[in-house]
């Protein structure tokens, strides 16, 4: 496993996981999460996210992004795909 910045990577390698979490925010919130999934997909194109993915050979299992504000760190999601949650990762 290795992580990589999120600046690094585009959408098509997150895509599996950004759908994983907005099917989970769905089923578990009842919460439309496809508007913030968009965002962070355009951001992930644009590279202009900062945060980390976590890696699992060429699969994204985890990530994180946190804006900054007044010099302050916001996070704005942190996610693991189901099979590797409680794992400690």
């Amino acid at each position: 496993m290795r992580t990589r910045p999120l600046a690094e990577i585009g959408f098509r390698e997150l895509r599996a996981l950004l759908e994983e979490e907005t099917r989970h925010w769905g089923e578990e919130l009842l919460w439309d999460f496809s508007d913030v999934a968009a965002a962070v997909a355009g951001s992930l194109d644009r590279r202009a996210l900062n945060g980390r993915v976590l890696q699992d050979g060429p699969h994204a299992i985890a990530y994180c992004y946190y804006m900054t504000d007044s010099g302050r760190a916001v996070v704005g999601s942190l996610f693991a795909t189901a099979e590797r949650r409680g794992e400690g990762i």
